[in-house]
């Protein structure tokens, strides 16, 4: 299992904040094809670290028609 840091996360949220798809920490660059590859990437690190996945809410809405 690979291990991924606070500082790492924090680089990427940076970029992804400002709209920059290309990340550095450490010694490292990677630059990510679109917005949602660096989302995605985030949410990756955010459930190795914190060992669960983000809460996600659902809204459900109905009417009879009247």
């Amino acid at each position: 299992m690979a291990s991924y840091s606070e500082a790492e996360l924090a680089a990427l949220r940076k970029a992804y904040a400002s709209g920059a798809l290309m990340v550095r920490y450490g010694d490292k660059q990677i630059t990510y094809g679109s917005s949602h590859d660096l989302r995605t990437r985030i949410t990756e690190l955010e459930t190795a670290i914190n060992g669960r996945r983000p809460v996600k809410q659902v809204r459900i809405v109905t009417s009879k028609g009247f």
